[in-house]
């Protein structure tokens, strides 16, 4: 129950009681003593003041502790009695939640000491809460909103309260009428309540149109993608479209306002808005009433230099230029350029002051830039914080800042790059920063987290291939379950045990990794596997279908260089046991001449074999994020060298570039461009062969889409992939937002792609062996990238370029359930 400011003077002054004893042997009882309200404090000049508190004395609490209670007390034994600081324990003690009355009591010894008196008026403890009726909002969001655990009194004035925060939830949902009761059953013999709250929903009220009036030289489509609240549509729960909520409506007045001032409209308005409920139809309908006003433009752009950047110089810096329709955002953006150019040569708090004259006559402004530089600051100290899961140098070690160095903005920013490319914290606004200034030369920083949870435990059902993995042979149905932590208690140690399983693939992995060993950038890895392959796609001519099974595992170790962008260097030295439960046969059905020449095909890429390998890796990743990245780059250059443990063993030479790029087309991220390419080659050494996987198989999820694996390629008899010595393959997307919270996005791709070059390709008949030269193959399709409520991939490709023997098209689709913890 919340305190009215009249009541709040009551509670904490008209409670102050004096009494005077005669004697003291043993705390007076609290019925006799005298009570006095302010006034006659006043009157009766009873300087309590001036008296030493002996002793304080809690009272009638049972629920709250009395050291819960003693926490609150501005009061100490031995000190002089200041009543200045009895609305400060009267305000604490009641915000405990325990109580309904707090009452404090001073009894006088003798001349020069008193003791206090904490008298409390517990609330009945709340022996249940029941919430009744609830669909649309569950439990889970009701305790998140009202965290029930704490609530352990309550009394009856505060059951409204809950209420109102309880149809808030209903409102966030589009249901704005629920119907909400309660019954408050006390039992006096226990001072004890049980509280059942019911809830009548009744049906929604969604936003099902949303209209603008005055508009002119802006579309309402326009308008409607830019505001928060939605028209009603048929995904609008993903996205929580057709939500009327009415704070949300003067943020929408906003947007709206600034939309214009930032295309020329300089005195731009929303006059009115009306919000209809039509009862009939339970729906919402809001119209936003417009005065567009006249067009502005830049007539004249100054901003004043020194020595250290010359005027010419920071006006080629900003994005205003002088011809230009007058912008707000534009502003904003100079501004925050400027303040960002003059924060690197220290001048942290420098301010930008825009002074903006406006021709009313020929609807022109002029804009002056005033900066107010201040003094250079150093960094005394850096504080981390909100970091309660990974431990401080595990931070430290990301950030470039230096305390006693100067402050720059620049060393603030890829700090901050640093730290979220961890993934150990929220995508959005999980890092910041909070600078406080100490003087005119100092300030402290404190690096601000919300962490999320970096375990998780991951169950992934596919179809149609892996996205990832180019050398994986599954097909059809897969299911992944794995385990994983990428912040083992908080120190930045990963540990992964994942296992998949489909029709013709199963594997186990376990990986443990520690990126900074001796507290230096030493990455170290290690890693054992076993995986069974059934090989299907890509070979039809098998009397049965090659099952290969391989256990191995590697030792890794890698440097991150901090001066080269985050640059890193691997290597890795391992071993495979590879074998096969039995010998791959050619078909029968073939003729005796295609029969022995595909047998010897067989026998070079399907035999038992093992390797020793050691590969490296050279690569870098300034991408803004690891999940949805809209900006940056990505490279890693592998590169394999196998050699046998005993004359049947396997020997080859494998490199690998791999690079993504990403852009914003639109926006910061309304329209996304990623490019990526794929180049690769190998080399058999010294007569010995490489595994048939390790070969390129052009064609699906993880390469050209809308084709199966290996379809892009060496074929024999155009079914048969024979694997390929050099490939490459192209993609493109364009990923734009279909929810307002991007938790859904859609996609357009164009693949390409191709892989040449069998190994042993003499000995092949020239018309059993096709597409062995460069022949480039391409697709283009549309697919669906999903985040909540669970991760969710669907790509559908179609051929453009298909040969007469395969112009299917095909569907990928990748559902993860991730639970963290």
């Amino acid at each position: 129950m919340a305190f009215s400011k009249t009541q709040k003077i009551i509670s904490t002054f008209s409670w102050l009681l004096l009494c005077a004893a005669l004697s003291y042997s043993e705390p007076s009882s609290l019925d006799t003593l005298q009570a006095y309200t302010v006034d006659e404090y006043e009157r009766e000049k009873l300087f309590v003041n001036s008296y030493t508190i002996r002793d304080i004395f809690i009272k009638n609490n049972n629920l709250a502790s009395t050291s819960a209670i003693e926490s609150k007390i501005p009061f100490h034994k031995g000190e002089l009695f200041d009543t200045k600081k009895t609305a400060e324990l009267i305000k604490g003690v009641y915000n405990l939640g325990y109580f309904s009355q707090v009452k404090l009591l001073v009894d006088i010894i003798d001349e020069t000491t008193i003791d206090i008196f904490i008298v409390v008026q517990e609330k009945p403890k709340v022996s249940k809460l029941e919430f009744i009726g609830n669909k649309q909002v569950s439990k889970k969001k009701i305790d998140e909103d009202l965290n029930p655990d704490t609530i352990i009194a309550l009394s009856e004035e505060e059951i409204p309260h809950i209420m109102q925060r309880i149809k808030k939830l209903y409102e966030r949902q589009s249901y704005h009428n629920p119907d909400i009761t309660y019954t408050y059953e006390k039992d006096p013999d226990h001072n004890s309540v049980d509280v059942t709250i019911t809830i009548k929903e009744n049906s929604k009220t969604p936003v099902t149109k949303i209209d603008f009036v005055g508009n002119k030289r802006l579309s309402s489509k326009i308008l409607k993608k830019l505001i928060i609240t939605k028209e009603d549509w048929i995904l609008g729960m993903l996205d929580k479209s057709g939500t009327y909520q009415p704070e949300m409506i003067e943020i929408d007045k906003a947007i709206i306002e600034d939309t214009y001032k930032s295309a020329g409209f300089l005195h731009a308005k929303v006059i009115d808005i009306k919000v209809n409920f039509d009862k009939e139809k339970n729906d919402f309908h809001i119209t936003y009433h417009l005065d567009e006003g006249p067009v502005y433009f830049v007539k004249t752009i100054n901003i004043p230099g020194n020595e250290l950047l010359a005027e010419d110089f920071l006006k080629l810096r900003i994005p205003l230029r002088e011809g230009q329709l007058y912008s707000n955002k534009r502003i904003r953006d100079s501004i925050e350029i400027l303040r960002l150019l003059w924060g690197e040569f220290g001048y942290i708090f420098a301010d930008i002051d825009p002074s903006i004259d406006v021709d009313e006559e020929k609807k022109t402004v002029n804009i002056t830039f005033y900066s107010d530089l201040k003094e250079k600051v150093h960094l005394n100290r850096l504080t981390v914080k909100g970091n309660k899961k990974t431990r401080d140098k595990v931070l430290r070690r990301q950030v470039t800042l230096e305390e006693g160095q100067l402050l720059t903005n620049k060393k603030m920013e890829e700090s901050k790059a640093h730290i979220n490319r961890l993934g150990y914290f929220e995508e959005r606004d999980g890092v910041n920063w909070k600078i406080t200034r100490l003087d005119d030369h100092t300030a402290d920083v404190d690096l601000l987290l919300k962490e999320k949870r970096t375990g998780q435990f991951n169950f992934q059902i596919g179809y149609g291939g892996s996205p990832k993995n180019t050398s994986s042979p599954q097909t059809g149905l897969s299911v992944q379950v794995g385990v994983a932590d990428k912040n083992v208690a908080g120190t930045g140690i990963s540990a992964v045990v994942n296992s998949e399983i489909s029709q013709r693939f199963r594997s186990i992995m376990t990986t443990l990794s520690n990126p900074w060993m001796l507290d230096k950038p030493i990455r170290g890895d290690i890693s054992a596997y076993y995986k069974s392959s059934l090989y299907e796609e890509g070979l039809q001519h098998t009397q049965e279908e090659p099952n290969e099974k391989v256990v191995g595992g590697f030792f890794g170790a890698g440097y991150t260089f901090p001066l080269l962008g985050g640059s890193f260097f691997s290597g890795q030295l391992g071993y495979e046991q590879i074998s096969f439960s039995q010998r791959v046969t050619a078909a029968t059905r073939l003729t005796t001449l295609d029969q022995a020449e595909y047998q010897l095909i067989l026998d070079q890429r399907f035999q038992n074999g093992n390797q020793f390998f050691l590969q490296w890796s050279l690569g870098q990743d300034v991408r803004n994020g690891l999940a949805y990245p809209t900006q940056g780059h990505r490279w890693t250059w592998n590169t394999r060298i196998a050699f046998p443990q005993s004359q049947h063993g396997f020997n080859f030479f494998k490199t690998e570039f791999d690079i993504s790029w990403y852009t914003p087309l639109i926006g910061e991220d309304d329209l996304v461009l990623c490019l990526h390419g794929h180049i690769g080659y190998i080399k058999p050494l010294n007569n010995l062969t490489a595994p048939w996987r390790e070969l390129f198989h052009v064609g699906g999820p993880a390469t050209v889409r809308g084709y199966t694996y290996g379809q892009i390629g060496p074929m024999w008899k155009n079914e048969n992939s024979l694997g390929a010595l050099k490939m490459l393959n192209f993609n493109a997307e364009l990923i734009m937002p279909i929810t307002a919270d991007h938790s859904t996005r859609g996609v357009v791709f164009y693949d390409g792609g191709a892989g040449w070059d069998t190994p042993n390709a003499n000995q092949i008949a020239p018309a059993n062996l096709t597409n062995n030269s460069f022949f480039y193959r391409h697709s283009f399709g549309i697919g669906i990238r999903m985040n909540a409520p669970t991760p969710l991939q669907i790509d559908w490709g179609i051929k453009l370029n298909p040969s007469k023997q395969f112009k299917n098209q095909l569907t990928y689709m990748h559902l993860n359930m991730i639970h963290e913890f």
